[in-house]
Formats: C-alpha cells, structure tokens, sequence
C-alpha cells in the first residue's frame, strides 16, 4: 500500500487517524502518513492525529480503554475540535 500512496501525486488533503491501542493495526496509520507525507511537499496537505483509542474508538465514547479511564471523552473532544474543523475548512465552500 505503501507504494501505491507514494506513486500518486497528492492534491486532496488528507487527516490520517491513528490509535495507540489499535489491536487491528498498530503500525497502519503511521506507515499511510510517513508515505503520504513524503509527497507534501508544501507540508500543507497531510495530517496526523493519534489518540489512545482502540481500533475505530475515535468514532464511538472514548472515555476508557478497558480498565483505563480517562478523564473526558477524547473521542468526542477529537470529532469537535479536530475532526470538524478540518471537514469544514476542506469540504464545505
């Protein structure tokens, strides 16, 4: 996957999502981003967020993690304050 990501020119900027506790794929959404990166040239295009969810968690509550509790929602808090802004700032106008 990699490679196809690299090969492309990049014109669509793109929020790469990333969960430490990703059971599914730890290393994913590190390898997409350093491969997608590489073709920003202007360093405007790609992003990176990681946060301490579970596989998809960033989409659902995210106050705990098994036995750890955090102290808010970091899911909701990344939808509001991350993730909205940027679907505004690129899709909407």
């Amino acid at each position: 996957m990699q490679d196809i990501l690299a090969a492309r020119p990049l014109r669509v900027p793109t929020l790469v999502v990333h969960g430490l506790f990703d059971q599914e794929d730890n290393f994913g959404g590190i390898a997409a981003y350093r491969s997608l990166e590489s073709k920003d040239v202007d360093n405007t295009q790609v992003h990176l967020v990681v946060g301490p969810w579970s596989h998809g968690q960033s989409q659902r509550e995210g106050s705990e993690l098994g036995a750890l509790q955090w102290n808010a929602d970091t899911s909701l808090w990344f939808r509001e304050n991350v993730l909205l802004p940027f679907w505004n700032l690129h899709l909407k106008g």
